[in-house]
């Protein structure tokens, strides 16, 4: 079995099956997110849970480098998340 069809992941229908769980999003108000890696994979993830809460929900986003920082931001650019609601910090900050 090559690597690839090993780790695939179809992602529409993973997110169908968990549509009980989206729905119960409607009244989140904040989100954290930390040592998330923002890959590829998991932008529609990240774009069905963006659609399933509050419009005016802020975004907790802790990352460890700039690197990470780039993806994480090219991430949000991606599914739409509003500037206004994202709160970008050090990964250090939420330890201490």
């Amino acid at each position: 079995m090559n690597y690839l069809k090993s780790i695939y992941k179809n992602t529409d229908k993973i997110i169908e099956a968990n549509i009980p769980f989206f729905d119960k999003l409607k009244d989140v108000e904040e989100v954290t997110v930390i040592g998330w890696s923002a890959g590829q994979a998991d932008i529609p993830y990240l774009k069905k849970i963006f659609e399933s809460i509050m419009e005016n929900t802020v975004w907790h986003v802790y990352w460890y480098d700039n690197k990470a920082k780039t993806s994480l931001i090219a991430a949000f650019d991606e599914v739409g998340i509003p500037n206004k609601n994202r709160n970008f910090r050090k990964s250090s900050e939420y330890w201490d």
